[in-house]
């Protein structure tokens, strides 16, 4: 029992990891884009499954200045 706790354990945070990395690649690409790539960028993390939080990525400066009309 101990041992399937622990892989699940494991296993939990390999996938937090993975959400984690996914937003850290999405956070580094929108550093670079501004405009209609700006807000694609934030469709396609919107979209991305496995990412649920997106704090960091709003602190960007580019994406700070996506307007939504």
């Amino acid at each position: 029992m101990l041992v399937r706790i622990r892989s699940l354990i494991f296993y939990k945070m390999s996938e937090a990891g993975k959400t984690s990395n996914a937003l850290e690649q999405y956070v580094l690409l929108a550093k670079g884009t501004k405009g209609a790539a700006a807000v694609a960028l934030i469709r396609q993390v919107l979209e991305a499954p496995g990412v649920y939080v997106f704090g960091e990525l709003l602190e960007v400066p580019n994406i700070q200045e996506v307007k939504i009309a």
